[in-house]
């Protein structure tokens, strides 16, 4: 079987009706399709942990057999449907007629999953019932995108349409390679898979899940690269006797440093703004700083991850270990341990996690944890 790796691409898109009126009843419905995801994702989630604790009511009557199966087939089964199933058909009598049932059936799916596997955390204490907000990206499964047509005289962007409303992509500078991707997909060489829609005020972005097969390169099971984060460099890496470092910890913290001092002034001074203009206004230079330092470090964490992949290549490393992985990311939650460096504590472990196994999949890596 071809190994493949599943990436996301976020594309800004605005809706293409033919008129000022149309668009913004798109934006309408949209906004309350958002709503309704919200509301049912929080109603799924709690009626799966409902069912699960049922057993725990003690103040039932001992004749109800508490068995999630279907009653159908088992004659224990407190359920007229399966366990998985009841998420939709509860869905399906709350929102049928208001909201399209295939963003309700891939809603259900994905939040039952999400579910199943947090269980044994909730279980132990370890986490809490997942509360959604209004955030949360509207699913569309892969089969409702339709009639995708390439614009040429609109600086080469796409229209398409969900569920009868059209759409145009807003690629602008591209950095990411966003409409080769995308015609990639149109041409088969990549596989549509269940997306969504994401609105951020008045942005609206494609969050298009593709999957791409993995590049077939000559790797080595006995070739291993060792990897671990220091207070020297962000990442040493190293093979056989060689050894390297990845970035300095100058280079990664002292712009990271100045935007937490600009954030920190930004704070103080946000309490002298005068009011009468909106939360929103006064909060406006701290925001901006919060965005700029998430915007460092994501550069960062794609630079030091690629790097570190391509040393691998390079030596043809089937395998990439990450030393001490566990016990740093122990001691960084602790930042205010005396003695602790500070490039451990502005160091962030589980986003260079994230995108070394994304770019390691991509390249037929496997990336261990000790």
């Amino acid at each position: 079987m071809e190994k493949s790796v599943v990436i996301t691409r976020k594309i800004e898109i605005y809706p293409f009706e033919g008129s000022k009126e149309n668009n913004t009843a798109v934006w309408q419905k949209l906004r309350a399709w958002q709503t309704d995801v919200r509301t049912a994702a929080n109603l799924i989630s709690s009626q799966m942990y409902t069912l699960d604790r049922l057993k725990d009511y003690f103040f039932l009557v001992e004749e109800i057999k508490i068995k999630l199966a279907d009653r159908a087939k088992d004659p224990d089964g407190i359920l007229t449907t399966s366990y998985q199933n009841t998420a939709y058909q509860v869905l399906s009598a709350k929102f049928k007629g208001d909201v399209p049932m295939a963003i309700m059936s891939s809603l259900s799916n994905s939040i039952v999953q999400v579910y199943k596997t947090e269980k044994p955390d909730l279980a132990a204490g370890r986490k809490s019932l997942r509360s959604y907000r209004n955030t949360l990206p509207i699913p569309m499964p892969a089969a409702s995108f339709r009639n995708w047509t390439l614009q040429e005289a609109r600086n080469n962007n796409y229209t398409f349409e969900l569920f009868g409303m059209t759409f145009m992509t807003k690629f602008g500078r591209d950095r990411s390679n966003n409409r080769i991707m995308l015609s990639r997909a149109l041409d088969k060489v990549y596989k549509f898979c269940d997306s969504s829609l994401k609105l951020d005020g008045n942005r609206m972005f494609l969050l298009l899940v593709l999957r791409i097969p993995s590049e077939q390169i000559e790797l080595s099971d006995d070739r291993i690269v060792y990897a671990e984060l220091s207070h020297i460099a962000p990442i040493t890496a190293k093979f056989d006797q060689e050894s390297i470092e990845i970035g300095t910890a100058e280079d990664f913290l002292y712009k990271r440093r100045a935007i937490q001092a600009g954030l920190r002034r930004a704070q103080i001074a946000a309490a002298e703004n005068v009011g009468g203009k909106g939360r929103k206004h006064k909060l406006k230079s701290i925001n901006r700083f919060e965005k700029a330092e998430l915007n460092y470090v994501t550069d960062k964490l794609h630079k030091y991850s690629r790097q570190l992949i391509d040393f691998c290549l390079d030596r043809g490393a089937k395998q990439l270990v990450l030393l001490e992985q566990k016990k740093k990311e122990k001691a960084a939650k602790d930042a205010a341990a005396d003695g602790e460096p500070l490039v451990f504590r502005n160091w962030s472990y589980r986003g260079l996690l994230d995108k070394l196994k994304y770019k390691a999949a991509q390249k037929g890596i496997d990336v261990l944890i000790e």
